[in-house]
């Protein structure tokens, strides 16, 4: 594990610290990272866009206040959607 040093988050002028914990890629990692996130969020962490998570749209929705502006940009350059992988559907889809 480990961590970055304070920064401000995405320009907002909120202070926050990344905490990185990986596993091997020929190891089990789901029971780890589920268990690392529960922690998290306790202290309300919120993850990062490209590590694992197991949140939903919904709950990354709550955790982002800017979560619609976000998905403002991609609808408008992309409308139908043809761009969004899976995971992006189904976070759009639920949000």
């Amino acid at each position: 594990m480990k961590t970055e040093s304070l920064s401000d988050a995405a320009g907002t002028g909120e202070r926050s610290r990344a905490i990185s914990v990986d596993q091997g890629v020929d190891q089990p990692d789901e029971m780890l990272f589920r268990a690392c996130e529960a922690i998290f969020l306790q202290y309300a962490g919120r993850p990062h866009w490209a590590r694992v998570d197991y949140r939903g749209g919904p709950d990354l929705a709550a955790m982002h206040p800017r979560w619609a502006d976000w998905w403002r940009v991609p609808d408008a350059a992309d409308p139908a959607g043809h761009f969004l992988n899976q995971h992006l559907e189904a976070l759009r889809d639920r949000a």
